[in-house]
């Protein structure tokens, strides 16, 4: 599970990431991102990256299997970004669910190298 400083948790954050944030695909999930950082500027003193994790009815009408892809990639999450300090909002989108959880984990990951996390 994801510490509550990490988590993005308001409607109006999901809404500023999906209107004004870009996007990565990967092949299991989609990334939208959205940086606050202003160029030349230093970041503050404990700024950490918010994540929102969204997974549709689309993936299983099931909410238990819902719930343990959420929990599969806060625990991806956890470990890629923890005492990472960056001014970024992430909206992780899934598109469909591995077999593998290794797979899921190297397509996370290759999407947060993308975007800098």
């Amino acid at each position: 599970m994801l510490n509550k400083k990490y988590r993005l948790k308001k409607e109006r954050n999901f809404k500023l990431v999906y209107s004004r944030g870009r996007s990565i695909f990967g092949k299991f999930v989609n990334v939208k991102y959205y940086s606050q950082t202003i160029p030349g500027k230093i970041l503050d003193e404990g700024i950490v990256p918010k994540i929102g994790i969204v997974v549709s009815k689309k993936i299983s009408n099931k909410a238990s299997v819902r719930n343990k892809i959420k929990r599969q990639i806060s625990s991806i999450v956890h470990e890629i970004i923890d005492n990472r300090e960056a001014n970024m909002k992430v909206v992780i989108n899934v598109k469909k669910i591995p077999d593998i959880f290794n797979d899921l984990k190297n397509d996370i990951s290759i999407c947060f190298k993308k975007i800098g996390l």
